[in-house]
């Protein structure tokens, strides 16, 4: 990582006084595995996977959407596109089961889902891949954008998800190209069609809200390259987007790591402001980029040191999609990594110099956890911390540290 700046150690340093020293706060993340981690009974696969975590019957808890082009699950768990996994514990503590894809009426498709019985979004046709979530609707409920496969020339689509009395009964699909004036992306200008996407060769999208106007804005990279679009406006329904530029956008990729990478766009380290982090299209590093502007004024830097610091310097081994959920209820989102990878076969001995051929290879997919302590636990281990400081005579450096986190959460107060 480049050194930072004067300037933006200023705002940084800011950022955290300004929000009560919010870095300060909350350990970094760390991974979930084993039985700790409740999407290891997730047993749905296929190629490209991305996942979106949204309350889909309207019970309070977060349930799993899976998105893949083409699933490698059997009957009655067969749709291509979409599965979904019930949330059948509760908020704190998620166990999912899956539900099934078709309810025939013979007995099939019903899975073991208790209060979704079928797929809400099944026969519904998708091409593009990887799947972001936003309220873009406005109704409440999250809906979809895609990006667009290696290869794939179409444009990216929206998928509204429609609801019923809170509960989620399926999606309408809208091309990115495709007029309707229930389509909010389109004659947008140039930022979602084939030709301002390189063609649509390997895109992916985040979107959110990072001018603080309460509109969506996006972050594309395609080809070899990242850029960030601003929503400027919406003229009869549709939104107009316009280029933006900092010393980050456009940013050119070297590596083929991240040709239409997976993206999200989170508040990775509680300053207010959304920051990106980027997986793999294949075995290597997530990226993580900082948001050193503000909530209004977006100014993104790559990080390694903080990554490292955060808990986020993640080796991925293959197609790596990260997206963020509070599925522990303790008001601080997780990070979850859908991977797909390759291994070699469990029998192969370690010491074999001979060449592995494709079929020799089999095809995995895990989904990861990493999640961080609360503030609360945080702060008594800070003021530990403090007391040790003290015997050992360093008695300023911990008044530092709690005169900043004390003084920032005044500040906060007064702000509410």
């Amino acid at each position: 990582m480049k050194a930072l700046h004067r300037k933006r150690l200023a705002q940084a340093i800011a950022a955290a006084t300004a929000l009560g020293g919010a870095t300060l706060l909350h350990a970094a993340f760390e991974e979930v595995t084993g039985s700790k981690n409740p999407f290891k009974a997730v047993t749905s696969g296929g190629d490209y996977p991305s996942i979106v975590m949204m309350d889909l019957d309207n019970d309070g808890d977060l349930d799993l959407v899976m998105f893949h082009r083409y699933t490698d699950d059997n009957y009655p768990f067969s749709d291509d596109f979409f599965s979904v996994w019930e949330n059948i514990g509760d908020a704190e503590e998620a166990s999912f089961a899956q539900v099934g894809d078709y309810n025939d009426g013979y007995g099939y498709g019903y899975g073991d889902g208790v209060n979704i019985d079928e797929n809400p979004f099944v026969y519904t046709t998708n091409y593009g891949h990887p799947v972001t979530a936003f309220d873009i609707s406005g109704d409440g409920t999250l809906d979809f954008l895609t990006g667009t496969l290696e290869g794939d020339y179409a444009a990216p689509r929206y998928f509204r998800v429609e609801t019923e009395g809170g509960v989620v009964t399926g999606i309408t699909r809208f091309d990115g190209g495709e007029s309707s004036v229930d389509n909010p992306f389109y004659g947008t200008g140039q930022t979602l069609t084939p030709s301002a996407l390189n063609y649509g060769y390997a895109s992916s999208i985040a979107i959110g809200d990072l001018t603080n106007n309460g509109r969506p804005d996006l972050i594309v990279a395609d080809a070899y390259t990242v850029r960030a679009f601003e929503n400027v406006n919406t003229v009869d329904g549709r939104f107009q987007f316009t280029a933006m530029t900092s010393d980050l956008f456009p940013l050119e990729l070297d590596s083929p790591i991240y040709l239409g990478a997976p993206m999200v766009l989170h508040d990775i380290d509680g300053d207010g402001d959304l920051d990106l982090i980027m997986g793999t299209s294949r075995a290597g590093n997530m990226r993580l980029f900082l948001n050193k502007g503000s909530a209004a004024t977006p100014d993104f830097e790559e990080v390694t040191d903080e990554a490292g610091e955060l808990g986020l310097d993640i080796t991925t081994r293959g197609w790596a999609a990260p997206t963020f959920a509070d599925i522990t209820g303790n008001g601080i989102a997780e990070l979850i990594v859908v991977e797909r990878f390759e291994t070699a076969p469990e029998d192969r001995p370690k010491d074999s110099s001979a060449p592995l051929f494709i079929v020799d290879l089999a095809i995995e997919q895990e989904i990861r956890l990493f999640a961080r302590t609360p503030a609360e636990e945080e702060e008594e281990e800070s003021e530990t911390t403090a007391e040790e400081k003290k015997k050992k005579g360093k008695l300023f450096g911990g008044l530092g540290t709690g005169l900043l986190a004390s003084f920032g959460l005044l500040l906060l107060r007064r702000r509410r």
